[in-house]
């Protein structure tokens, strides 16, 4: 991913002035409600010499940002949101603030008094001071954990597995200007009496590859309603683009998962869901308008709806959801049923099976497999994943009862990530900030 790429994904704009080597920006992260917008946070990108200069405007003053580290840029980015948003907003979602041994903290930024921590130089210009000077390895690890959660972790195989574990097949070589990849996919319950609930046609996707002459690949997926007006919030097809496999996978089960809700809601496997911090909410949809996910987030262009990037709107729930989602496609060798009355149904987290290392220890926070409600979790380090996942007291035991007697002997993690919330003492919440 580019330095470009990167400042789009957290939350900046291009503003469509370039001077020479510079790119001008403008935060403005999705879903951010316009009453809050009082201010305005620019950032000035020297493509040559890589440095960042962010500019705060205030009523009455200005307060200026410089750096070589795109992390440093990231943290700025969600200090100023938090910064905006009500303190409710924030505390919803633990992951947007710094940890310390006193509790979260928000805006990292700002000092004792609450307000941006600043020095002025000799021509009197006001520069907010990098939070490393004052919080060291707490703003490091921060900086390290909230890019980590925009960008997502690395692909752990090679873009064509990914594609074949969620049942993709390649073109027929005799076939010339077919796309490179299909995709049948019929969104049933997987219960015998339920099998001819739904259209018996399928939904069609197809799947072109194309690489820019830099060497970047680019996936573009298009789905085909089954039958002609089946498709009640879309003209025709669906159309989506981007440059990550797993965003692929994470759109075909948005088109499954909204195919599967049609007739009304029905109860969809929890590894199928996302989850909206702070409440228990499910997300059937990340790529649906929020508010509104039964309605497609994207533009109508002839008769095809060109759908926006999930990341705009949901920025790392949805990336740690799709992460999540396809490593347990890959894992599953196989494409992933849609019902919850499978014959083969799946009682593994699949982080557990996927480099597992350690527990590190337990606080109070909202586990990624049990809804949105606060409680004691264990947080987990595992490989490949950017930050410590927090898995609560439910998942833990029903994955011990679901195991046979033999396997019990070697879950030492799931042991020791219960023992690890059992001796966890709850004090008082800190306050935000603090």
């Amino acid at each position: 991913m580019t330095p470009i790429d990167t400042i789009l994904r957290c939350g900046f704009r291009h503003t469509g002035r370039i001077t020479g080597r510079r790119v001008r920006f403008v935060f403005k992260a999705a879903e951010l409600s316009s009453d809050v917008r009082r201010t305005a946070l620019h950032l000035v990108h020297d493509r040559k010499g890589g440095s960042f200069r962010a500019t705060i405007s205030l009523k009455e003053r200005t307060l200026v940002f410089e750096t070589s580290d795109i992390r440093d840029i990231a943290a700025l980015g969600i200090a100023f949101r938090n910064w905006l948003e009500a303190p409710h907003i924030v505390a919803r979602d633990p992951f947007r603030s710094m940890r310390t041994p006193s509790g979260p903290v928000p805006l990292p930024f700002h000092g004792a008094d609450g307000n941006w921590a600043t020095r002025f130089d000799a021509e009197g210009v006001e520069h907010i001071l990098n939070p490393v000077e004052h919080w060291g390895a707490y703003y490091e690890t921060h900086r390290d954990r909230w890019l980590g959660g925009l960008l997502g972790a690395p692909l752990r195989a090679l873009a064509t597995d990914y594609l074949a574990a969620a049942g993709f097949e390649p073109k027929n070589p005799h076939e010339r200007f077919a796309p490179d990849y299909r995709l049948e996919s019929r969104p049933l319950q997987d219960s015998l009496d339920a099998r001819n609930i739904f259209s018996p046609s399928p939904i069609n996707f197809r799947l072109r590859e194309s690489t820019s002459p830099d060497g970047a690949v680019t996936y573009e997926v298009t789905a085909h309603a089954p039958f002609d007006g089946g498709w009640s919030t879309m003209p025709w097809h669906l159309g989506f683009r981007s440059s990550d496999v797993r965003d692929i996978l994470a759109m075909v089960v948005a088109v499954e998962n909204w195919w599967f809700e049609r007739e009304g809601p029905r109860r969809l496997p929890d590894e199928r869901l996302g989850i909206d911090p702070g409440t228990a909410g499910d997300i059937i949809n990340f790529f649906g308008k929020p508010g509104n996910r039964r309605v497609w987030n994207g533009r109508e262009v002839g008769d095809c709806i060109d759908l926006h990037q999930p990341h705009d709107a949901w920025g790392h729930v949805y990336v740690a959801w799709r992460d999540r989602w396809a490593e347990m496609v890959l894992s599953s060798g196989e494409p992933v049923p849609c019902g919850t009355f499978s014959s083969r149904k799946r009682l593994h987290c699949p982080v557990f099976e996927s480099g597992f290392t350690r527990v590190v220890c337990a606080e109070v926070g909202v586990c990624i497999y049990d809804g949105g409600e606060e409680q004691p979790v264990a947080l987990v380090r595992t490989t490949g994943y950017p930050d410590l996942l927090p898995i609560g007291r439910r998942i833990l035991e029903e994955r011990l009862q679901a195991m046979p007697l033999e396997a019990r002997v070697g879950a030492a993690i799931e042991v020791a990530a219960l023992q690890a919330i059992e001796s966890m003492q709850i004090g008082p919440t800190p306050a935000l900030g603090a």
